[in-house]
């Protein structure tokens, strides 16, 4: 099977020919990283607060952070944690669009999972040159790829800023379905009005019903806007890469499917030596009522407060500190009244690290890290893969990642309702003339007037 071809015109790589690698490709234009490996292709597209966009224009002196956006959006959602002043000033910042995000293009692959996208991270800072950076993960899929970040690359990771902790083993049954029967119809969506509806059902299921209204309707559009149905192979990538984490329970799921919907456990989360901070959301009604811990949000079940607590609880060598953002909602750190927040503590937190040592990138880092996973998954077997592939630290065995999903998506791609015209440009991103044109004509009075016939 050949290799899709990368964000450069005229380049094409094939199986058959190509030596597993991970660099940057001599044809790769920045901001791009291209992972080219027998099993797997991943061309990560990254943003930066430096002159030019460019790692080479990192301040030296400066300790760097790495940006995970939320699930289901992409970099451009870091605005506020980018434009930050103190953050900004102080540290170099790097933002990566993960795989089914942004502008990142990748090869759909069943056993995608958050072990494999942390290796991404890894692979994508060993071609940068950037050798140790914190982590700032934000919801559902980047805190679980920045937990295994810190297990396989200790020595790659300062520290850890997890906003938002949802929960790490079966939701309820009522929410798995719900939201399984969103995406469900919104891949397959046949107008605008059901697309509306599945992606404002999607938003309350993940970010919660507590968000502006202004806010929704900035994030459905986006969603319309970058994952219209006619893309679908990407929201179910993004799916896929939840169910592996085992955030969702869908009945429809065979035993040998649920078996790799593993979380993690208490002795792997023993493993974090690095320090870390917990920011999570606390809803605040005005019915009075409040927790036993004087705190509210054990009602909002898409982020439970309890989830959040039991993680700092089970990161018992890190040192952890749960700082909980009270009358704050879902996607808190793309929402403008509650990022300053969010980014005074997480400066205070920073202000009090040790400063990071200057070493080289450990040259065999991908060797100890796959060790690492055989130890914690229990499988000798791992250590022996490949070092050249991100997929080598799948936890999905071969068998159960054959996903029949995405087999049929791909051959169904361009039979599905799209916003976009022949000329992939949205309705929203047309001019008037354009969008009436084949209605009106203009004559020789420089008036417009309807074609004929163009009416019923």
């Amino acid at each position: 099977m050949s290799v899709p071809p990368s964000h450069s015109p005229g380049t094409y790589f094939s199986d058959a020919s190509v030596t597993p690698t991970h660099s940057i490709l001599p044809s790769s234009p920045m901001p791009y990283v291209d992972l080219v490996s027998r099993d797997d292709y991943v061309s990560i597209w990254y943003t930066t607060n430096s002159r030019h966009n460019c790692v080479s224009t990192f301040d030296p002196t400066k300790p760097t952070i790495i940006l995970l956006h939320p699930f289901s959006l992409d970099s451009s959602w870091l605005g506020h944690t980018l434009g930050n002043p103190r953050l900004n000033e102080d540290y170099n910042m790097i933002a990566f669009d993960l795989r089914f995000s942004g502008k990142t293009i990748e090869r759909p692959n069943a056993r995608l999972d958050c072990w494999v996208q942390a290796a991404d991270l890894a692979f994508a800072c060993e071609a940068l040159h950037v050798s140790r950076a914190h982590l700032w993960a934000e919801e559902t899929i980047s805190v679980n790829i920045a937990l295994r970040f810190a297990m396989l690359f200790p020595e790659m990771c300062l520290s850890l800023a997890l906003v938002t902790v949802s929960s790490p083993s079966e939701r309820r049954q009522d929410i798995s379905l719900a939201l399984d029967q969103a995406i469900r119809l919104w891949c397959f969506a046949e107008d605008l009005d059901t697309l509306n509806h599945a992606a404002t059902r999607f938003l309350e299921l993940t970010a919660g019903a507590d968000l502006d209204i202004d806010e929704i309707h900035q994030i459905v559009a986006f969603w319309q806007t970058r994952y219209p149905p006619l893309r679908h192979t990407r929201i179910y990538g993004i799916k896929n890469s939840i169910l592996n984490v085992r955030l969702l329970g869908l009945s429809s799921l065979s035993n040998t499917e649920a078996s790799k919907h593993v979380p993690l456990t208490k002795s792997q989360l023993a493993t974090i030596y690095q320090p870390v901070l917990i920011l999570h959301v606390c809803i605040l009604h005005l019915n009075g009522y409040h927790s036993a811990n004087g705190l509210k949000g054990e009602n909002n079940p898409t982020h439970p407060l309890k989830y959040a607590q039991q993680l700092r609880e089970d990161l018992v060598n890190s040192k952890a500190m749960l700082s909980v953002i009270k009358g704050a909602a879902g996607f808190m750190g793309i929402i403008s009244s509650s990022a300053p927040a969010l980014h005074q503590i997480y400066v205070d937190f920073l202000g009090g690290l040790p400063s990071p040592p200057s070493d080289p990138t450990d040259p065999d880092c991908m060797r100890r890290a796959l060790g690492r996973l055989a130890e914690l998954a229990a499988d000798p077997s791992i250590a022996s893969r490949s070092l050249k592939s991100p997929m080598s630290f799948s936890l999905v065995s071969y068998g159960v990642g054959q996903s029949k999903d995405l087999n049929v998506l791909m051959q169904e791609t361009n039979t599905e309702f799209s916003l976009f015209p022949p000329d992939r440009r949205s309705l929203a991103e047309r001019k008037f003339f354009e969008r009436t044109k084949g209605l009106f004509h203009r004559r020789s009075d420089s008036r417009l007037h309807i074609r004929e016939g163009s009416l019923p």
